[in-house]
């Protein structure tokens, strides 16, 4: 077992099992179906807090009457309207669920996609699951077109590729991309939230690139693959 001043803070992981080695983290970052109780048990008692992945804007079923026709990802789900009360029922019951099987907060991603169909459905959404959540810790992926008001709502913000990228292939952002998250970075601590950096890396020379700049800009650094099956 990791001691609580050994452990790093946060990872995203997607696949299954690797118990132990997820006791590394302070904050884990898990799909909700991977894992059972018992498992979020032993994470817990390891120090771990365990939050559970939530698509905000986006949902793989295309006939779902949320669905906006022919408005996919590049991950091949489908754009959704958060104002839809179907959407947001759902939304509600998936936390009420993750919550009561032993996660201790959520992840709120696809953020961006929400916020692009309408901004203030997106923020009424992510509101309504905070007051569902009540006190559990919530961390929002990006969605920087919802502040100021996003800020009252989380506890952390991620930065999703900060430094780099895996579309088309992995490589550190261009210039003119750097500069502006650096000033998005200024931006975000004036909340004072927890920050934390996403990056993509193939290799070391990048992964090290990405983690040195996150802390040199003052967020915290996580480094995996585009499937987010790595533990750095």
């Amino acid at each position: 077992m990791v001691s609580g001043s050994c452990k790093e803070k946060l990872i995203l992981y997607y696949g299954f099992d690797r118990l132990e080695e997820l006791l590394r983290y302070e904050k884990v970052v898990l799909q909700p179906d991977h894992y059972t109780e018992e498992e979020l048990c032993f994470l817990k008692n390891g120090g771990a807090t365990p939050l559970a992945y939530l698509s905000v804007g986006e949902d793989p079923g295309s006939d779902a009457p949320w669905c906006i026709p022919g408005k996919r990802s590049e991950w091949g789900s489908f754009w959704v309207d958060p104002r839809h009360p179907e959407w947001v029922a759902r939304l509600l019951e998936k936390t009420r669920s993750v919550l009561a099987k032993g996660f201790l907060g959520l992840f709120l991603d696809t953020l961006d996609t929400a916020a692009e169909v309408s901004r203030e459905g997106a923020l009424y959404l992510v509101k309504s699951i905070r007051n569902e959540a009540k006190k559990a810790y919530i961390l929002a992926n990006r969605g920087f077109a919802l502040l100021p008001e996003l800020a009252q709502y989380v506890n952390g913000i991620l930065f999703e590729s900060f430094s780099t990228t895996h579309s088309p292939w992995y490589a550190r952002l261009p210039e003119d991309r750097l500069r502006q998250n650096e000033i998005i970075a200024y931006y975000l601590k004036t909340f004072g939230k927890e920050l934390f950096a996403l990056d993509y890396a193939d290799s070391e020379e990048l992964r090290v690139f990405a983690r040195q700049r996150a802390r040199n800009l003052g967020l915290y650094p996580v480094v995996s693959d585009k499937h987010l099956l790595f533990l750095s």
